[in-house]
């Protein structure tokens, strides 16, 4: 099955001097020195499909991040968008997701010292469902799985850097997204005031199933394929494969509980008891306010308290019962040796005492960057030597005695550094990262453990 590929010549500049003179979208200069990027928007509204385009970079420069990505969902610079392409986080491939907090590299390739200044890289991302492909040259290079669809959306242009970028033979494909199709049979199913409360248009419930018991398109036959008869197709389709296990799980669900009903049925109705007669107003108000605790109205209120938000801060906050003395930094000064960087970032040191065992330990939380220029690698290599110090201000700062049954009465600057130091952190490590790390810090004597992601996921399960 041929794809249809639309030309865009429709651009509108969001940040950074674009010039769209020839036909082309290229990247001049940024708008803000400091933050040297650019964003450029076109009037096609992009979910489902494959965009194209041919990005050369007029420069390329090892020292400083230059990229150049196709952007998707985008909807204003407040709102959370993907861009995907080239050069990012010192890496050749990536995509990346932009929120509140920030650009967050979800999924990273390759080396950005392999990028080419004046090459015509030949971009490809096709978009299914959830799941995110990226060609370069006729080369797939990345994939990544969404964690929900992409919406119905303006499609653009992002560019990070301070050289000249040129987008050239951009295009793209549209295929019917689940947004779309979610469409369709909003317009079957129609709520109208009727005696059974729903009105339904059957010939178009029957059109919505044949659209969706489609033949498998070309970009779906990677893997070997079997007869193509009708209940195939239905398994393979994206949107039946998940509706018919749901089904069947909701079935065998309904006769369990019906099974576990008839084993078990409910008591038979008692006759009442007679009713108590109630103390005296007196006795009774003094009774309530005891044992109940009343809100402003009087009612009583046993609502319980909200559930914690399972961050990774919460957790840091709580992985520990021991006593602490902790310093909070909301900017503090650091320079990256490898970028000559000046940036602020925000950080919390704990020293934890365990009069137990007679020693102490450290702990640090740092927030997701909102720099996207300051690798989480330097950045934890550098702060070795400031917990060093740190540990040894924090040690004399405060004085903190304790004694209990067993153990003798002693001081927290008594107390022997073990040399223990966690870091709880959303900014992403790679395997490799993490263990050069832990020998570096072994290097002064530090035992360093990171607490990331994977431990944040095991933490919410077993809560």
């Amino acid at each position: 099955m041929t794809e249809e590929f639309s030309d865009i010549t429709n651009w509108v500049a969001h940040v950074g001097v674009w010039d769209f003179s020839r036909g082309h979208c290229v990247y001049k200069s940024p708008q803000d020195p400091q933050w040297p990027y650019g964003i450029c928007v076109s009037n096609v509204r992009f979910s489902e499909g494959t965009a194209r385009a041919t990005i050369c970079f007029s420069e390329v420069d090892n020292a400083v991040e230059t990229s150049g990505r196709l952007l998707f969902g985008w909807r204003s610079l407040r709102e959370p968008y993907l861009t995907v392409g080239l050069g990012g986080h010192g890496c050749e491939f990536c995509v990346y997701r932009y929120d509140l907090s920030g650009w967050t590299p979800v999924a990273l390739a390759g080396s950005r010292k392999n990028l080419i200044a004046n090459h015509p890289y030949k971009l490809t991302v096709r978009v299914r469902d959830q799941r995110i492909l990226l060609d370069v040259d006729s080369v797939q290079v990345l994939e990544y799985v969404l964690e929900a669809p992409l919406s119905l959306e303006q499609f653009g242009l992002f560019t990070w850097g301070t050289t000249s970028v040129e987008f050239t033979n951009i295009s793209v494909s549209q295929r019917p997204g689940s947004a779309a199709t979610a469409a369709k049979l909003t317009d079957a199913v129609i709520l109208r005031p009727s005696w059974w409360g729903m009105g339904i248009d059957l010939p178009k419930v029957w059109e919505w199933l044949q659209e969706r018991l489609h033949p498998v398109g070309r970009e779906q036959q990677a893997t070997p394929q079997f007869p193509k008869t009708a209940l195939n197709r239905v398994w393979r389709d994206p949107v039946w494969s998940k509706v018919i296990p749901t089904g069947i799980i909701a079935g065998i669900g309904a006769l369990l509980v019906w099974y576990l009903h008839t084993q078990n049925p409910p008591p038979p109705a008692r006759t009442p008891a007679p009713a108590i007669t109630a103390p005296p107003p007196a006795a009774a108000s003094k009774s309530i306010a005891q044992s109940t605790p009343s809100t402003a109205s009087g009612q009583s209120s046993n609502k319980p308290s909200a559930p914690p938000s399972l961050t990774l801060e919460y957790f840091f906050e709580h992985d520990s019962p021991l006593g602490s003395y902790e310093r909070k930094y909301d900017d503090l000064g650091i320079k990256d040796p490898t970028t000559n960087l000046d940036t602020t970032v925000t950080l919390r040191v704990r020293l934890y005492y365990d009069f137990t065992s007679h020693s102490e330990f450290l702990s640090v939380y740092i927030p997701q960057f909102k720099d996207a220029r300051l690798k989480p690698n330097d950045f934890i290599t550098i702060l070795r030597d400031r917990l060093i110090k740190e540990r040894e201000e924090m040690q004399t700062a405060i004085v903190i005695g304790q004694a209990q049954p067993g153990i003798s009465y002693s001081e927290s600057t008594e107390l022997n550094f073990s040399g223990r130091v966690f870091i709880y952190t959303t900014n992403p490590l790679s395997a490799v990262e993490m263990g050069d790390l832990v020998r570096w810090y072994q290097q002064s004597g530090l035992y360093l453990e990171i607490r990331g992601m994977d431990y944040l996921t095991f933490k919410r399960l077993a809560k």
